[in-house]
């Protein structure tokens, strides 16, 4: 993870609420798509995703090292190097963050019916320790 460059330049700036939502999840899951970065370990994609695992690396060490317990990163290296080609790696951030779209209400209703069915509840605020929500 030391290696990886933060962007001098990025479309989005970080979203405190986001990178700890993505901490939790990551805590839970492991990182389900990697970082992408430029063959000189510059990150192009996963602004967030980086900020989220050095969160989880400085609050949860214990589930940091669960997830990545070699202390390596998932990444994606593409072949190229950002800085002799900045408008390849615009693209590939904007190909990214523009490729995702929210749910939508019916497909959160049936989300939230199959999680019932597998026996997770509604809980208001943070569920207790080992409380499926």
């Amino acid at each position: 993870m030391e290696q990886i460059k933060d962007r001098e330049q990025d479309t989005r700036p970080l979203n405190p609420k986001h990178v700890e939502s993505l901490a939790e999840s990551i805590a839970v899951l492991g990182l389900i798509e990697p970082l992408v970065i430029d063959n000189q370990f510059r990150l192009l994609a996963g602004g967030h995703r980086l900020a989220a695992i050095r969160l989880l690396k400085e609050q949860q060490v214990d589930k940091y090292l669960y997830q990545f317990p070699d202390n390596r990163i998932p990444i994606r290296m593409l072949p190229f190097d950002a800085e002799s080609d900045p408008d390849l790696a615009l693209q590939v951030e904007i190909a990214e963050n523009e490729q995702r779209r929210d749910y939508t209400p019916n497909e959160v209703k049936v989300i939230a019916d199959r999680l019932r069915t597998a026996g997770f509840i509604d809980v208001k605020g943070r569920p207790k320790k080992g409380q499926n929500l």
